[in-house]
């Protein structure tokens, strides 16, 4: 058995967790383990090109055997659930299994944890806080990436058109790569280190505040497409979503969350990225110059 203490990182197949594997590949100071419930899925292998070192763990989260067996040689976890209401138990099990060995939790919760629709942030956050793991909470706002994600009714184009009820309220999106450079630099700093930082909520905002007109722009210029912004009422905002395919209890959450940030709670920076990495926040145009190709679902040529 190797004597490397490990990391784990559930949920690795999702976006943020596929990006935190991926920034740990060359670590040298902990083994790297993905977990999932499926293995040998296609999401799972592809972890394998993006850091071949790691060692992928399959993790049934109703089972305490599966989740012992993926914790062994585990000092540092990175939790990442899927925001269901099984959630909050899970975690509290999971940190239980791993209270004597397990040296830092960090856990990703969102900016709007703070409000009362984002129970299961909230609750999950308890959870950890009560947990006797020494811990980190992360809330990014919202990722530039739900511009092209069809899991989300926020921000995302469809056919050329971001379609919202944000009016002209800025806001300071984040890249998710700048959310798993940071989630990797708690995991692996040294202890000394780390210890400012335990215990501790960190906001994370990016560099540019900009309103969704003004983002539709800077995508229009990298995509050679006219990326329009319509703004909406909120009903007609909720009848989209419905022809979206979206569901009752998605579509109240995700109003809840899109009234949050028309407030212009999320327009100003923080500094939480380049106190932690030494280097700003990733814009839009970073986000772009990397992410063009993610947009040839969504975006179609113009007729002429």
């Amino acid at each position: 058995m190797s004597s490397t203490p490990s990391i784990l990182v559930l949920n690795a197949t999702s976006t943020v967790g596929s990006k935190i594997v991926a920034v740990l590949n060359g670590t040298n100071h902990f083994n790297v383990k993905a977990a999932t419930r499926s293995p040998q899925s296609n999401k799972a292998k592809e972890l394998r090109k993006l850091n071949p070192n790691v060692i992928i763990v399959q993790l049934v989260a109703d089972d305490d055997s599966s989740i012992a067996a993926a914790l062994e040689g585990v000092t540092r976890l990175f939790i990442i659930t899927p925001l269901s209401p099984s959630d909050t138990n899970f975690i509290t099990r999971i940190l239980a299994i791993g209270r004597s060995f397990l040296d830092l939790a960090v856990y990703l919760s969102a900016e709007s944890a703070s409000q009362d629709f984002a129970i299961y942030h909230r609750a999950n956050e308890k959870a950890v806080q009560v947990s006797g793991v020494s811990h980190i909470i992360l809330r990014p706002t919202s990722f530039m990436d739900n511009t092209f994600d069809s899991q989300t009714p926020l921000f995302r184009i469809e056919n050329n058109t971001m379609t919202l009820f944000m009016g002209e309220t800025k806001m300071a999106h984040i890249d998710t790569r700048d959310v798993a450079e940071v989630g990797a630099k708690f995991l692996t700093m040294v202890t000394n280190e780390l210890k400012p930082y335990l215990n501790q909520v960190y906001v994370m905002r990016g560099s540019q505040s900009v309103d969704c007109k003004q983002i539709c722009h800077i995508l229009s210029q990298h995509l050679l497409q006219q990326i329009r912004y319509l703004n909406v009422s909120e009903d007609d905002f909720r009848s989209l979503s419905i022809k979206r395919g979206f569901s009752p209890d998605v579509i109240d959450h995700f109003t809840q969350l899109g009234k949050y940030f028309a407030s212009g709670k999320s327009a100003d920076p923080t500094p939480t990225t380049e106190q932690i990495l030494g280097k700003s926040a990733r814009n839009w145009n970073d986000f772009m110059e990397t992410n063009k190709e993610k947009f040839t679902a969504v975006v179609k040529p113009e007729k002429s």
